[in-house]
């Protein structure tokens, strides 16, 4: 039975299917951040009429 934080973060190293499912999850969220960023930063350029890339 997991008690306190220590016992989870046991737990998930120990269960190898479920330490791999969180890291494909983990994975997951990061793309989807990228792509939401990605996607911000393409609807200020429209909306403000940047073209092409700044630097």
């Amino acid at each position: 039975m997991i008690e306190t934080l220590d016992d989870f973060a046991k737990s998930i190293f120990e269960d190898e299917e479920l330490f791999n499912d969180l890291c494909e999850f983990a994975g997951a969220m990061m793309k989807l951040s990228d792509a939401r960023s990605e996607a911000t930063e393409k609807a200020i350029k429209r909306i403000y009429g940047i073209e092409g890339e700044q630097k």
